[in-house]
């Protein structure tokens, strides 16, 4: 069963990329795989295709950050806390993406964060879905931004951060921390991000 289960996986995350564009040993890890699948041998099908699996992830992750924004006016991109990971375990095996930046007259800092295919995004949409839930958190307040159900944290001026989800399977979040308005900032930095190119990638 869980050799399907990869199988549906893998496929599923290639479609989203040509033959062409995915390396030489990806694809020997599909055709690997499929092959061990037919023959029986299912813990060496396994094997070879959540190698593929991660390799998609790893994939997907790229070009997802090369959607993130450049930074706007006055701030510059702190390199050093920027870029994206797939596979990882906190993240139920999803993917990962984020780029940092900095306030080049002061101390500000902000951060976009992109995270998909992870189970955690259930626990989001419930929260979404659930007005109650934002009025129980101090701070946190239902919000729609570009359209869309978000939620706003800001309980300091100089601190905020912006959630929302896209297609429902993939989280967007914005933080923001030592800027004065860090709420309108956070938002400012979302109105940056392409959500019609990221929806994409949560097809």
């Amino acid at each position: 069963m869980k050799a399907v289960k990869v199988i549906v996986l893998v496929l599923s995350l290639s479609l989203m990329f040509p033959l062409a564009v995915m390396a030489d040993d990806t694809l020997d890890a599909i055709e690997q795989g499929l092959a061990f699948y037919k023959k029986g041998k299912f813990s060496k099908a396994i094997g070879e295709l959540e190698f593929a699996l991660a390799q998609l992830r790893q994939k997907k992750g790229e070009a997802i950050e090369a959607i993130l924004p450049d930074a706007p006016e006055g701030w510059v991109i702190n390199k050093n806390n920027s870029g994206s990971s797939g596979g990882g375990g906190m993240f139920g095996g999803g993917v990962s993406v984020s780029r940092a930046y900095r306030q080049q007259s002061g101390r500000g800092q902000a951060t976009i964060e992109i995270m998909s295919d992870s189970p955690l995004m259930q626990g989001m949409a419930a929260m979404l879905q659930n007005p109650m839930f934002a009025q129980g958190q101090k701070g946190t307040k239902l919000i729609r931004f570009q359209g869309e159900k978000a939620l706003l944290t800001s309980q300091r001026d100089d601190r905020a951060e912006l959630q929302m989800l896209i297609n429902n399977k993939m989280l967007f979040k914005v933080s923001v921390q030592k800027v004065k308005d860090a709420a309108e900032v956070a938002k400012q930095f979302g109105k940056l991000v392409d959500l019609d190119k990221l929806a994409a990638f949560a097809k």
